[in-house]
C-alpha cells in the first residue's frame, strides 16, 4: 500500500439516546382544612381516587399506565395505591394538558362535604365520577380545554346520591359527552339540588354544507335538578344536544349554532327553550311541561309534543322553516308556527290546544290527522304564498272560535276530508289570487259551522265543494275572475246565501247525488250569480225516467230566491232538475232541450 495514501476514518457506533415514553406525573396532597388537591402535568396521566370517610378517613390515589403519583415528594409508580391518611372535604384537580383519566373508585362511596373542583386541562379528557355507592358532593366545577372529552357523574341506584350546590361544566374547542344520572343498565340516579350548567367553546367550525362533526352531547337518566338547566354552545356549526329521560327538571334552556332538547318521559317545572343560530328544536314525551315550550332559529325551528300536557304556550318561530308536531298533545295555551318562508302545523291522536296560529310568507299549512283536534279558541293559516287548512281525524274536530284560512299569490285551501268538523263559530276562507279549493264534508254525517260561512277567491279556477254541512249563519261565496265550481249536495243553509262566480266559464251543480241523506235546503234568501262566461247550470236531478236522481236529489228554497247566468251562453236543462219553492231560473239560462 503506498504510504501517501490517507488512512480511512475508523467507523464508531455511538448509542442513541433513550426513546422512551416519558411517565407522567400527578402530586397529591391533603391540607388540614381537608382540601384534596391534585396537580398533573403536560402528559397523559391516569388516576384513580378512593375516600373513605368515618372514624379512620383517608384519600387513595392510584395511578395507572406511565403514571406516577408523588405524595410528601416520594413518587409511587403505577399501579401502587397511595394513601393519605386523612379526610377530605374538598377537591382541587389541575390536571394540566394532556390526554388524562380521572376517576372515581366504582366501587365504593364517593363524598366531598365541600365543592369539587375539576380543571381537565387541553386533550382528549375522561373524567368518570361514577360509583355503585353512593355519590355526595357540596358542589361540582368542571373545565376543560380543547380536545375531546368524556364526562360521567352519576351514583348507585336508590343510593342517594346528590350534589348540594350546582353543578356547571366549562369546556373548550372539541366534542364533548357529559353523561350524568343512571346509564339504565348498572347504575342509577343523581339529584343536583342547584342549577345545571354546560358552557363550551364547541366546534372550530367546518366548511358550508358539511355536517359539524365537534358539540357537546348531555345526556341524564334518572336525573333530578333542582334549579335551571342550562346547555350553551358558542362555537359555529357546532350541534349542543340535551337529552334526559325519567328525569325530573325545572327550566330547560340550549343556546347555540345548533341547540337540540330531548325529554322523555321527564316532567319540567318551568319553561323549555331552544334557541339556534342555525337550528333549535325541542322534543317532549310523555310528561307535563309547566310552562311555555319554545324553539327559535335563523333557519329551521321545530318543536314536537308527544303525548304530553304542555300548561303554556308553545311556539316555533324562524326566519326560513318552522315545524310543529302534536301528537296526542293538550296545550292549555296558544300554538303559534311562524317562518318568513314555510310554516308547518300537524296533529295526530287526541290534540288539545287554546288558540291556534300557523303564518309563513312563502307557505302555510295545517293537518289535521289521527282522533281529534280541538282547539278551545280561534285557527288561523295565512300566508301571502300559499296557504292550506287540511282536517282528516276519525272522530269529531272541533274548533271553538272563528276559523281564519287566508292565501295569497300561491293559493289557498280548506278541505275538510269527513265530516268529522264542527266550528262553532265563523269560517273565512280566502282562496288567494291562484286557483283554491273549499271542501267540507264527505255525506257520511252533518259537518256543522255555527256561525257565517265566507269564501272568497281570486283570478285563479277556484272550487268551493260543501257536502252535508249546515251553516247556522250567512253563506257568502265569491270565486272572483276564472273557470269556477260551485258544487253543494245534502246541505242545509239557514240564513241567506249569495253566491258570486265572477267572469270566466263557471259551473254550478246542486243536488246531484242519487240516494242522498237529504235535499239541498236554502232556508233564506239565496241569490246565485254566474256572472259573465258561458256558464252551466244543474239544478237537482230528477227522479227517472227524465233523470236519474231520486226525492233527495233536489233543491229546496224557502224563500223567494233567484239564480242569474249572467251574460254569455248559459246552459240548463230544466227537464232534467228538481227544485221546490219560489226560485227564479229563467234569468239569463239557455234550455239546450227546449
Amino acid at each position: 500500500m503506498n504510504s501517501s495514501m490517507a488512512r480511512r476514518p475508523r467507523l464508531v457506533l455511538n448509542a442513541l439516546e433513550a426513546r422512551d415514553v416519558p411517565a407522567g406525573n400527578v402530586i397529591a396532597s391533603v391540607s388540614a382544612a381537608g382540601l384534596l388537591s391534585l396537580l398533573g402535568d403536560e402528559r397523559d396521566n391516569v388516576v384513580t381516587l378512593t375516600i373513605v370517610g368515618g372514624v379512620t378517613p383517608t384519600v387513595t390515589v392510584t395511578p395507572f399506565g406511565a403514571t406516577t403519583v408523588t405524595v410528601d415528594g416520594v413518587t409511587s409508580g403505577a399501579g401502587v395505591a397511595v394513601v393519605i391518611p386523612k379526610a377530605a372535604k374538598a377537591l382541587s384537580a389541575k390536571m394540566g394538558d394532556g390526554d388524562d383519566t380521572l376517576q372515581a373508585d366504582a366501587a365504593t362511596a364517593f363524598a366531598l362535604t365541600g365543592a369539587a373542583t375539576i380543571d381537565l386541562g387541553g386533550g382528549d379528557n375522561t373524567l368518570t365520577l361514577s360509583t355503585a355507592e353512593k355519590l355526595d358532593l357540596g358542589k361540582l366545577t368542571v373545565t376543560a380545554g380543547d380536545g375531546n372529552d368524556k364526562i360521567t357523574v352519576r351514583g348507585g341506584l336508590s343510593k342517594g346520591s346528590q350534589i348540594l350546590g350546582a353543578a356547571q361544566f366549562n369546556t373548550g374547542i372539541g366534542t364533548v359527552d357529559v353523561a350524568l344520572g343512571g346509564d339504565g343498565i348498572a347504575f342509577g340516579d343523581l339529584n343536583i339540588k342547584g342549577a345545571l350548567g354546560v358552557t363550551s367553546d364547541g366546534g372550530h367550525g367546518v366548511a358550508p354544507g358539511v355536517d359539524p362533526e365537534e358539540g357537546v352531547v348531555v345526556a341524564g337518566d334518572h336525573l333530578t335538578v333542582g334549579g335551571a338547566t342550562t346547555l350553551k354552545m358558542k362555537g359555529f356549526q357546532t350541534v349542543g344536544s340535551l337529552t334526559v329521560k325519567d328525569s325530573t327538571l325545572h327550566a330547560v334552556t340550549a343556546t347555540g349554532y345548533n341547540a337540540v332538547i330531548y325529554l322523555f318521559n321527564s316532567p319540567v317545572t318551568g319553561n323549555v327553550s331552544a334557541a339556534g343560530i342555525f337550528a333549535g328544536a325541542v322534543n317532549v314525551a310523555d310528561k307535563p311541561v309547566t310552562g311555555n315550550v319554545t324553539a327559535t332559529s335563523g333557519f329551521q325551528a321545530a318543536v314536537g309534543i308527544k303525548s304530553a300536557t304542555v300548561t303554556g304556550n308553545v311556539s316555533a318561530n324562524s326566519r326560513f322553516g318552522a315545524l310543529v308536531n302534536l301528537d296526542a298533545a293538550t296545550v292549555t295555551g296558544n300554538v303559534t308556527v311562524g317562518a318568513k318562508f314555510t310554516s308547518s302545523l300537524t296533529t295526530l291522536g287526541i290534540t288539545s290546544v287554546k288558540n291556534l296560529t300557523v303564518t309563513g310568507a312563502l307557505v302555510a299549512a295545517l293537518q289535521a290527522t289521527g282522533t281529534s283536534l280541538t282547539v278551545t279558541g280561534n285557527l288561523s293559516v295565512t300566508t301571502a304564498g300559499f296557504g292550506s287548512a287540511s282536517f282528516n281525524t276519525t272522530a269529531l274536530s272541533k274548533v271553538a272560535g272563528n276559523v281564519n284560512i287566508k292565501g295569497g299569490w300561491g293559493g289557498g285551501t280548506f278541505n275538510v276530508i269527513n265530516d268529522m268538523f264542527k266550528a262553532d263559530k265563523n269560517v273565512t276562507v280566502d282562496m288567494g289570487a291562484f286557483s283554491g279549493l273549499v271542501s267540507i264534508g264527505d255525506g257520511t254525517t252533518v259537518a256543522d259551522i255555527g256561525g257565517n260561512l265566507a269564501v272568497k277567491g281570486g283570478l285563479g279556477n277556484d272550487r268551493a265543494t260543501l257536502t252535508r254541512v249546515k251553516v247556522a249563519g250567512t253563506t257568502t261565496i265569491n270565486t272572483g275572475a276564472g273557470a269556477d265550481t260551485l258544487e253543494i249536495e245534502s246541505s242545509e243553509f239557514v240564513k241567506a246565501f249569495s253566491a258570486d262566480l265572477g267572469n270566466g266559464d263557471d259551473t254550478i251543480s246542486i243536488a246531484q247525488f242519487a240516494a242522498a241523506p237529504a235535499p239541498v235546503n236554502f232556508g233564506a234568501k239565496t241569490t246565485i250569480l254566474a256572472g259573465a262566461g258561458n256558464d252551466t247550470l244543474t239544478l237537482g236531478n230528477a227522479p227517472p225516467a227524465a233523470g236519474t236522481g231520486d226525492a233527495n236529489s233536489k233543491a229546496v228554497f224557502a224563500v223567494a230566491s233567484k239564480i242569474d247566468g249572467g251574460t254569455g251562453y248559459n246552459v240548463f236543462d230544466n227537464e232534467l232538475g228538481q227544485s221546490s219553492g219560489p226560485v227564479t231560473i229563467a234569468l239569463n239560462w239557455t234550455d239546450p232541450t227546449p
